[in-house]
């Protein structure tokens, strides 16, 4: 079977979502299918085979780039909001335009994507699959999904909140992790004599760090916080920075953006790690499924996360510290409590062992078994 991964992102990228697609085609290799990613002709894009050394993928993961009118380049239309929409939307439609060019003749076993739009360019051909990880909340939203949701064979979701909103042919296959990046040793002495927490991630309102941060000054006389990683938008770390210095909250160290193979060296030195997601909006709710959690269950440290049930289809009380979501004194008492916890070995060792079912191997013998009893 050959797979054509098709996707409108920007790649190589320390996007999460680049990174989720490209160990996902990774895993679809190591599974014995054969894979050709798909992606857009992009201004600031690096060459096609940069791809498998970027992401650290062991084999090679053939790449075609598709020519698409891309407007980005221009600081104009970069600059603003409505410029921006109208590009990428003119980027996106001649993306979708010319890779139906491209496989209108070619014999294609499977098309599989993340770009729900796709199916209605790519009307003749059969074997189609959705991998879907968002859903509107308008009723015309709604509508024009469930309708585009009828030109694939089969939609994969990322979690229950998703798969409710999916009739018909639909699996469950949650995110994942790759084991290897993890089977590393690190020295804690070296990071610090004070317990660690961190925070690993984007810095959007919604990834919780605000709260974190005001809950941290309660337990900062006795312990580290570091926020690694960041958003793309410098207004982000700047706004988590103002907090830190109007509430004068000491010891928190912003790391910045790091490499995503050395994440690991970075969760490591901790000795918690936080999942701060707020409520108030479906994809923290009940959409997501980020990758830190995977990771922070294999890196062999105490996870402290917000007891959202997208973060609850995999936690729980047997494997980490649940706190009440977007409560500020409920995360000051759970920081406290991970403080003097004198078992933790055993929720670290439970949410490992959960940990090592979601590998990107597992999740790809999954979808490929879903596709194959549908083709």
């Amino acid at each position: 079977m050959k797979i054509y991964y098709i996707t409108n992102l920007l790649m190589p990228s320390e996007k999460a979502n680049g990174i989720q697609v490209a160990y996902n085609c990774e895993s679809f290799l190591n599974s014995g299918a054969g894979v050709e990613l798909l992606l857009p002709r992009r201004f600031g894009c690096k060459g096609s085979d940069d791809i498998s050394a970027f992401y650290n993928i062991d084999k090679t993961l053939p790449v075609k780039r598709i020519w698409c009118l891309d407007l980005f380049f221009s600081k104009m239309i970069s600059g603003g909001r409505i410029l921006s929409e109208i590009a990428f939307a003119i980027q996106s439609l001649s993306f979708y335009k010319f890779v139906a060019f491209h496989l209108m003749f070619k014999r294609t076993d499977v098309i599989y994507t993340r770009d729900p739009f796709l199916g209605l360019f790519l009307f003749f051909k059969r074997r189609k699959f959705l991998e879907l990880h968002n859903f509107p909340q308008s009723w015309i939203g709604k509508s024009v999904y469930w309708f585009l949701l009828k030109t694939f064979s089969g939609v994969i979701v990322i979690s229950e909140g998703l798969k409710k909103n999916v009739p018909g042919n639909v699996i469950l296959a949650r995110d994942g992790v790759k084991k290897e990046l993890f089977d590393i040793e690190t020295n804690k002495a070296q990071a610090s004599d004070l317990p660690v927490f961190l925070y690993s991630g984007s810095l959007y309102e919604w990834k919780g760090v605000d709260l974190l941060l005001k809950a941290f000054k309660s337990v900062s006389d006795k312990a580290l916080l570091y926020i690694v990683g960041g958003s793309f938008d410098e207004k982000d770390s700047e706004r988590l920075k103002n907090i830190v210095s109007d509430l004068d909250i000491k010891n928190v160290v912003f790391v910045g953006h790091v490499e995503y193979k050395k994440t690991p060296l970075y969760l490591k030195t901790a000795d918690f790690l936080v999942l701060p997601n707020m409520p108030g909006s479906k994809i923290s709710e009940l959409y997501t499924s980020p990758l830190k959690l995977f990771e922070y269950m294999l890196a062999k440290r105490l996870i402290i996360a917000a007891d959202l049930p997208s973060l609850t289809e995999i936690l729980n009380e047997k494997n980490s510290l649940l706190f009440k979501a977007g409560d500020l004194k409920s995360l000051e008492e759970i920081l406290r409590k991970a403080l003097d916890l004198k078992n933790k070995e055993k929720l670290i060792d439970n949410a490992y062992k959960d940990g090592l079912n979601f590998t990107w191997d597992a999740r790809s013998k999954k979808i490929l078994k879903f596709i194959n009893e549908r083709i």
